[in-house]
């Protein structure tokens, strides 16, 4: 996750926090979200800043075929990791409500299961995620995205103590791939994340994935 240069501390916490990051989907498939990770929602393919969590009225009902379709893949992405904090911070039942419009099942049960495994060890996250989206791909009701995400600023926090558990800090060079759905009801979900191995380019560039 980290470049040849870290040192092997820096590694661990890369790693521990890409764990969190692809936590559902060990063997394809993550959550880089959490509590205070939450602020992180761009609105176009390539966009760098934190946004807003969209109002569920949002209109994501755009034909696959529309020029404008990768922007709104996009949107959804980049809005499932504020959704996902705010489900983090909720009960059981509110999560499931509150990330329904983000992740389509199987995978939306997989991230509710890791939320309270790791809320079992009384684990949550901290700070802030900023994706970079690099890439999206449209395939009719399909998608995938690409992301050189920033998690530099996040980590992980001991509930109790409200602490950062040390060596937990992400990378800045975070590899994600992601693949969406588009539904009946014209909203895309996620259906995967996953972290790759190999770091990204640290400034991302639209043209390159």
């Amino acid at each position: 996750m980290l470049g040849s240069g870290d040192t092997a501390p820096g590694l661990a916490a890369g790693r521990q926090v890409a764990a969190r990051i692809a936590a559902p989907l060990r063997a394809l498939a993550p959550r880089l979200c959490a509590a205070a990770l939450a602020a992180v929602a761009v609105a176009g393919c390539a966009g760098q800043g934190a946004a807003r969590l969209p109002p569920k009225s949002s209109p994501l009902s755009v034909p696959a075929s529309s020029p404008t379709a990768p922007g709104s893949v996009a949107a959804a992405y980049t809005a499932y990791f504020p959704a996902s904090a705010a489900a983090e911070a909720a009960t059981p039942a509110r999560a499931q409500v509150l990330l329904a419009p983000y992740a389509a099942e199987p995978y939306l049960g997989h991230v509710l299961s890791q939320m309270a495994a790791y809320q079992a060890r009384h684990e949550v996250s901290w700070g802030h995620v900023v994706p970079h989206v690099t890439r999206v791909t449209v395939r009719g009701q399909l998608a995938r995205v690409r992301d050189c995400q920033d998690a530099s600023h996040a980590a992980l926090a001991d509930s109790r103590t409200h602490r950062v558990i040390p060596r937990t800090r992400g990378s800045a060079r975070t590899s994600l791939i992601a693949t969406l759905s588009r539904g009946s009801d014209g909203r895309w979900r996620l259906t995967s994340l996953a972290h790759l191995a190999a770091p990204c380019e640290p400034v991302p560039s639209p043209s390159r994935s």
